[in-house]
């Protein structure tokens, strides 16, 4: 990427689609925006983390305090 950013300072975020700006969110909150169903596949707003990739399964690990890629804790993954 040509920059970095603090996910964990974002508060706030513009939907690329139709252009209104909100709280970060898995969805837009327009509701003329074909992005109401959601941005991405999976959404951690712990993380401020978007994934869209089908072929990706992502957790959100609360012992760790993060996205994990995998099926989930005590499945593909042991702390």
């Amino acid at each position: 990427t040509d920059h970095e950013i603090n996910r964990s300072t974002v508060t706030e975020m513009i939907c690329m689609k139709c252009g209104t700006s909100q709280p970060i969110s898995g969805a837009c909150i327009s509701a003329r925006c074909s992005l109401s169903d959601g941005f991405a596949r999976y959404f951690c707003e712990a993380c401020r983390l978007w994934e869209d990739n089908p072929k990706r399964s992502i957790y959100h690990c609360s012992d760790c305090g993060i996205c994990r890629v995998g099926k989930g804790l005590n499945i593909d993954y042991y702390h």
